[in-house]
């Protein structure tokens, strides 16, 4: 049903009357069975008619279809789909077309459409049967080509994967028998056709690595120790104990079987070779002299090792003594016998060819004497025990001696025949008064001079000529002389003067050559100048401070002679003239001025005020600069230091016309003689020749202009025949003007009132 209701009149009238509550009244309720078009009509206080429509569709109720009841197992995902409507509400909740996962057991679902506003249901049963439990047995272990039977329980049929290794893939037992530990899972259907499934692990153990050890080579007579690893327990062919030592009799290969913690077995082999002993030769006896050289070789093995150590085959020099050397001898396999040598060392004799001789190149003879033998032979060719006069330079004299055995020994001594030196004094010296001289011989080791100075060590000669003589001694002991002259030349006294030697900065100095008889006179100033004369040179310092001036001069035979004159120049600092005033602009009403000053290093100073007025000796003046004309005056500070130098300050004051001007806001042209003229009055500071009046109206129209300051505004307008006088009101004024002590261009403004 529907509510319906008329607006509009006082009463109405409702048709036609199928399913309608009433026919009067403005609310009816509206109940049709087939979409029906209601009329009213309403009248009003006034009787008046009107009507109006309203249309009551009635909509079928939707048929909802929710599917068909759904058989599932656990675990398995339903989806529930109505259709019939626009909108679908499931109970239990869950969401038309989408898949969800229903719990075990049975359960009616119910589906509520809803189109245009209409609801019908619907129901679907879903029922959700259990998974049935699986067993796959318990985990089994084998060996690699070892089986095990596994079996399923809990379901009606089974299926089993991976097939690898498996008898069968279907049934409740299976046989497995895979190379590598493998899991297999057993899948088991129930009466409802729902399916489980449960893993067993196969584990396949791999066979031990059982090792028997490296092959053994033993020699003879050895025992072995056979000793297996990489299982649990070892068994051996007899007569073996795995790890107790026994004595092969020959070659042979032994077997074990080793089984691991999991009982899996694997074998090894091991080769054991019985190797023969050898028959070893050392060789015969020997007698020899000392210094010889022997060889032992043996025989009979592979390889040999001397007691005492010598090497096989390699010849060497053996001790005096008798001695048994010892050979060991080993085959390829390692298997060893020894054999003996009897060496008998003769010593040599102890020949002594005398000690080293050193003499000089002057004919002295030597006689070479060896001793600890019978006879002897020298080389170079001497006699023993005859003198001789050796050759200069070093020779080394071999000599050799024999004994009453035939064994021989020798000796070598040294003969040096030393040279004599060629010693050299130097050449002879040409020196000057005060100066030191070195006399360095050369040519030996050691030097002796006369008269008596000291090889290399400075000393300071006589005026006058000397010759010096040196002996000179090697290393040797061989001796060499030479000699020189030393001659020494006076001096010229250098001497100069400056004509002044304190001054103030800048300060040039004259300073005069006082030397007689001088060449080449170089003069250092001290202030890094360099001047050549030997006359009068002048120089000027521009800082302060003191100066030390150095003249060098040269004599006619060549001595140079120096002269240092310490702070010969002083050039006193000069004073810094600062000052700081007031003001450096003043006009007629306010002419004084203040002057700070700021002064370094003065004690006196001195004031000019550039007006014509009297210097003054005040520190800090204030000076008033009355009763002088416009103008520009300069100011001076003199400061002066207690050794009279002086520095000057400059500036300047400058006295300016100011602009004084005034500018009335009303004027009155009315004809009578009161106030009839608008005139802007300048007074001073201003260029009469740079000026311009302008008036304009409200409207912006220029009425006036004047270029002359005496002429104003007496308020008319027009030109010629045609001037008029302006209205009351208020009017714009602009004046140009240049100001006088800049030179600055002006433009001011305002307004007049004009009252007539």
């Amino acid at each position: 049903s529907t509510s319906l209701t008329a607006t509009g009149g006082v009463t109405y009238t409702w048709s036609p009357a199928t399913g309608l509550s009433g026919t009067t009244g403005a609310s009816v309720t509206a109940n049709p069975t087939t979409t029906t078009t209601y009329s009213v009509t309403g009248t009003d206080a006034s009787g008046c008619i009107g009507t109006d429509q309203v249309v009551v569709t009635v909509n079928p109720l939707p048929i909802i279809n929710g599917g068909a009841d759904q058989t599932v197992c656990a675990g398995q995902t339903v989806t529930l789909t109505a259709t019939g409507a626009a909108t679908y509400t499931w109970s239990p909740v869950v969401t038309n077309g989408t898949a969800f996962t229903p719990v075990v057991g049975t359960t009616t679902y119910t589906v509520t459409g809803t189109l245009i506003g209409c609801t019908s249901t619907d129901q679907v049963v879903v029922t959700v049967n259990p998974l049935p439990v699986i067993g796959a047995g318990v985990d089994a272990a084998i060996c690699i080509n070892g089986l095990t039977s596994l079996t399923a329980t809990g379901g009606l049929s089974y299926a089993w994967t991976p097939s690898t290794g498996l008898s069968a893939t279907t049934g409740a037992s299976v046989t497995a028998n895979p190379i590598a530990t493998t899991t297999y899972t057993v899948t088991g259907t129930d009466v409802n056709g729902c399916l489980s499934t449960d893993q067993v692990i196969v584990t396949v153990n791999p066979l031990p690595t059982v090792n028997a050890g490296l092959d053994v080579s033993v020699c003879d007579g050895q025992s072995a120790t056979l000793t297996a690893s990489g299982a649990l327990s070892y068994e051996w062919t007899a007569p073996v104990v795995n790890g107790v030592p026994f004595t092969p009799v020959s070659t042979a290969n032994y077997t074990v079987l080793g089984t691991d913690a999991n009982g899996c077995i694997n074998t090894d082999q091991v080769l054991i070779t019985v190797n023969p002993i050898p028959t070893v030769i050392g060789g015969a006896d020997q007698i020899i002299c000392f210094g010889d050289q022997v060889t032992l070789v043996g025989n009979g093995a592979v390889t040999y090792t001397w007691s005492p150590t010598v090497t096989n085959g390699l010849a060497f020099t053996p001790a005096v003594g008798t001695t048994i050397y010892t050979v060991t001898g080993t085959t390829a396999a390692g298997c060893t016998s020894t054999d003996q040598v009897i060496l008998v060392v003769n010593a040599a004799p102890l020949v002594n060819a005398g000690t080293d001789i050193s003499i000089c190149d002057d004919g002295t003879q030597v006689t070479l004497n060896a001793t600890g033998a019978m006879n002897y032979t020298w080389f170079p060719v001497v006699t023993n025990g005859v003198s001789f006069v050796p050759v200069v330079g070093t020779t080394t004299y071999f000599v050799t001696g024999t004994d009453v055995n035939g064994c021989i020994a020798s000796d070598q001594v040294a003969v040096i025949v030393n040279p004599l030196p060629t010693v050299i004094a130097g050449n002879d010296i040409l020196i000057c008064t005060g100066v030191p001289i070195t006399l360095s011989a050369s040519g030996a080791a050691t030097y002796s001079w006369l008269p008596a100075v000291v090889n290399n060590v400075p000393f300071m000669p006589t005026l006058g000529t000397m010759v010096y003589s040196v002996t000179g001694t090697t290393a040797a002991g061989c001796i060499g002389t030479d000699q020189l002259s030393v001659t020494v030349n006076p001096n010229l006294a250098a001497d100069f003067t400056p004509v002044v030697s304190v001054g103030c900065s800048p300060l040039t100095v004259t300073f005069t050559n006082n030397t007689p008889n001088s060449q080449n006179c170089v003069w250092a100033m001290g202030d890094g100048t360099i001047l050549n004369d030997c006359s009068t040179v002048t120089n000027t310092y521009e800082q302060p401070g003191c100066y030390d001036v150095t003249l060098t001069v040269t004599a006619p035979n060549g001595c140079i002679s120096e002269l240092t004159l310490l702070d010969a120049v002083c050039v006193e600092e000069l004073p810094v003239a600062e000052f700081f005033q007031s003001t450096n602009e003043i006009n007629m009403y306010s002419t004084e001025v203040s002057f700070n000053n700021n002064s370094s290093g003065a004690d006196q100073y001195i004031w000019s005020f550039g007006d014509g007025s009297p210097t003054t000796n005040d520190v800090d003046p204030i000076h008033d600069y009355i009763n002088i004309g416009y103008g520009s005056y300069q100011v001076m500070l003199v400061a002066i230091n207690e050794n009279g130098c002086v520095d000057t300050a400059y500036s300047y004051v400058e006295l300016v016309e100011e602009l004084i001007y005034y500018v009335p806001n009303t004027f009155t042209p009315d004809g009578d003689t009161y106030n009839p003229i608008f005139k802007p009055v300048f007074t001073s500071g201003f260029d009469i020749h740079d000026y311009v009046l302008y008036i304009y109206d409200r409207w912006g129209e220029l009425i006036f202009e004047s270029h002359d300051a005496t002429v104003g505004w007496d308020g008319s307008y027009g030109a010629n025949d045609q001037i008029e006088i302006v209205q009351d009101g208020t009017y714009t004024w602009v004046i140009e003007f240049k100001v006088t002590k800049n030179d600055e261009h002006m433009r001011v403004n305002g307004h007049v009132n004009v009252i007539r």
